[in-house]
C-alpha cells in the first residue's frame, strides 16, 4: 500500500519539477534578450554620444524606470490603506469583532474538518492535495505572506502599525519615560 503511494508522490515531484524547469527554460531566453538588448541600446549611445554620457544617460534611464516604479507602487499603497481604512471603519466594534477574529483563527481547522468528513473524504483531500502540490510555489507565496500578514494577538512591543519597537521596554513604555 505504501509503496504505490511512495511512487505516486516520486511520479508527482518529477513532473512536477519537469513542469517547473521546462517554465524556466522559457523565461532565460527572455532574461539573455532583454540583457542584450539594454546591451545595444548601451553600445548605439556610446557609438553617438560617447562612453561617459552613455553611461550617464542608462543611469537616468534606469533612475526614471525605478522612480515611475516607486509612484505607482506608493500610489497602489495608498489605495490599500484608504480601502483598509473604509473597512476598519465599517468593523463591527465589541463582542462581534472578537468573536470574527476567534472564528477566523479556528478556519484552517474547519475548513480541513469539512473537507475530511465530507462523502468520499479521503479521496476529496488527496484530490486537494495534488491540487496543491501542483501549485506548490504559489502555495508557498501564499502561505509566507500569510505568515507576515497574520495579526499579533499578544501586543508586546509593538507600535501602532505592528512593528516592534526596539526601543520599547518589556512593560511597553519607551525607554526615555522609565
Amino acid at each position: 500500500m505504501f509503496r504505490s503511494l511512495i511512487k505516486e508522490v516520486e511520479r508527482a515531484a518529477s513532473s512536477l519539477l519537469a513542469r517547473y524547469l521546462a517554465r524556466a527554460s522559457v523565461a532565460v531566453p527572455f532574461l539573455l534578450a532583454a540583457g542584450f538588448g539594454v546591451t545595444a541600446v548601451t553600445l548605439t549611445l556610446v557609438a553617438q554620444f560617447g562612453a561617459v554620457a552613455a553611461s550617464w544617460m542608462m543611469t537616468v534611464g534606469f533612475g526614471l524606470i525605478g522612480v515611475v516604479a516607486a509612484l505607482a507602487l506608493t500610489i497602489d499603497e495608498q489605495k490599500e490603506e484608504e480601502a483598509e481604512a473604509q473597512a476598519a471603519a465599517r468593523e463591527p466594534q465589541g463582542v462581534a469583532a472578537a468573536a470574527t477574529r476567534l472564528a477566523a483563527d479556528g478556519m484552517p481547522a474547519a475548513v480541513l474538518g469539512a473537507l475530511l468528513s465530507m462523502p468520499g473524504g479521503p479521496t476529496t483531500a488527496l484530490s486537494a492535495a495534488r491540487l496543491l502540490a501542483r501549485n506548490l510555489p504559489l502555495v508557498v507565496l501564499i502561505v509566507l505572506i500569510g505568515t507576515l500578514l497574520w495579526p499579533d494577538r499578544s501586543g508586546q512591543g509593538a507600535g501602532a502599525d505592528g512593528i516592534a519597537d526596539p526601543g520599547a521596554r518589556a512593560d511597553g513604555l519607551p525607554r526615555e519615560a522609565a
